[in-house]
């Protein structure tokens, strides 16, 4: 089992990463070459799960990942998010259902960014745009339960 600091400490690294994937996904946008909105598309989801994967190490102490890894499957951590804004209170929020649901079309949309025909143009700006926008709002909720340090 991992101790408080140790916990901390990862929760930290997560956060980092988190603010190194929005500003990745921010840049990809801004080169405006359509090439890069699927890596944006990745970066979005990336921020929003790195944060919540932080938010998990720092606010659900019992929970723990798998005992051969430092975190949890894509798919677990979207559970446990939901678990978190349960404990927090935030789970009969309007908005926190929006970003319940935006999560798992986020989630979708970002295995289709990285497994489908890279021949195929799947996204445009405007879709790229409402992932960011959506992936910094998670953010900005997450960060109001975790508080920002």
């Amino acid at each position: 089992m991992l101790s408080k600091e140790e916990r901390f400490e990862l929760a930290a690294s997560y956060r980092t990463k988190s603010d190194e994937a929005i500003a990745a996904a921010e840049l990809c946008l801004n080169d405006n070459d359509k090439r890069c909105y699927r890596a944006a598309y990745n970066r979005a989801w990336y921020a929003t799960m790195q944060l919540m994967t932080a938010a998990t190490y720092e606010k659900l102490l019992d929970e723990e990942p798998p005992s051969d890894m430092d975190y949890w499957s894509h798919r677990r951590q979207r559970s446990l998010f939901k678990k978190l804004l349960y404990e927090a209170g935030q789970h009969r929020n309007t908005d926190s259902k929006d970003l319940r649901a935006f999560i798992d079309v986020l989630l979708d949309w970002r295995v289709v960014a990285d497994y489908g025909c890279p021949d195929e143009v799947l996204f445009d700006r405007q879709q790229v745009e409402q992932a960011i926008g959506r992936a910094k709002s998670l953010r900005h909720r997450i960060y109001s339960i975790i508080g920002k340090k």
